[in-house]
């Protein structure tokens, strides 16, 4: 990823990094100017534009607007309804918690909005469907909490699944801790990865990953328990943290692919995590 360093002319700057992608809008073609110099880090560290000079002439570009509102959107799951589209997108936002994903009337500044915002988990990261509901139409969503020190996944009810308008009709709060931690993650581990795996015609397993914590823990039969039997099934390849979770069934087995946020980096596998 590349480092921008923004100097100004007593030579104070500030390195910046991207953390995330933004959608990128059309911008008029007015100049942009100003007493700023771009420069390179490193040994290339010859100024890209000089001071006063002019910085932007306008830039065509062709990117497209999605949703404006998130702030750092960490997981999103789709759910089948009765609307146009056929469904809808909910999301773990930093800020906003869970929420669903509405398109707006053509000519909007941005195609879709959030609506339907629920702050239970106070930072939502990644968001997985289960397979099963407490009722018809209805469906159990899991939603990680990322925020400082937590351990916790919020269990949501959505209804209404067969309207055009599915809501959220519940929460529950279930408490996965973690055991080991690094970079503050004895305070709690900041749940950041979530995967469900499907024990049988009744029940289904949570596996939960943290920011700061290697531990992969196991909450049993979530649907069902209102305070599931927590263990811990496997690590990461360095004890580090996670960013997300994904998993296959390959005949009968699953396989947890996994994410990884440490120094090793990279994705790896766990067969039959359970």
């Amino acid at each position: 990823m590349k480092t921008f360093n923004w100097r100004g002319a007593r030579g104070e700057g500030v390195s910046m990094k991207p953390k995330r992608l933004l959608w990128l809008p059309v911008l008029a073609a007015t100049a942009l100017t100003g007493a700023l110099t771009l420069s390179r880090s490193g040994a290339n560290a010859a100024p890209i534009a000089k001071t006063g000079a002019t910085l932007i002439a306008g830039i065509n570009s062709a990117g497209t607007v999605t949703q404006i509102a998130p702030t750092i959107p960490r997981g999103s799951a789709w759910l089948t309804d009765a609307s146009p589209a056929g469904g809808h997108w909910w999301i773990g936002d930093q800020l906003n918690g869970f929420c669903r994903l509405d398109p707006t009337a053509a000519g909007s500044a941005s195609p879709f909005n959030l609506t339907n915002c629920n702050a239970v988990v106070k930072s939502g990261t990644q968001v997985v469907v289960s397979n099963f509901g407490p009722a018809v139409n209805q469906k159990y969503v899991y939603v990680g909490d990322g925020s400082t020190g937590s351990t916790t996944v919020v269990r949501y009810v959505i209804q209404n699944l067969n309207t055009a308008n599915p809501t959220i009709a519940s929460s529950k709060t279930l408490a996965v801790p973690n055991i080991n931690a690094v970079g503050g993650g004895k305070v709690g581990g900041r749940v950041t990865a979530l995967a469900l795996i499907k024990i049988s015609a009744t029940q289904e397993d949570l596996l939960v990953g943290y920011k700061a914590s290697g531990d992969i823990m196991r909450a049993a039969n979530v649907s069902v328990a209102a305070a599931p039997v927590v263990t811990q099934v496997g690590t990461t390849s360095d004890g580090i943290g996670v960013n997300q979770f994904a998993t296959i069934v390959r005949g009968t087995t699953p396989e947890l692919y996994i994410a990884e946020a440490g120094g090793l980096g990279g994705i790896t596998k766990i067969i039959n995590p359970l």
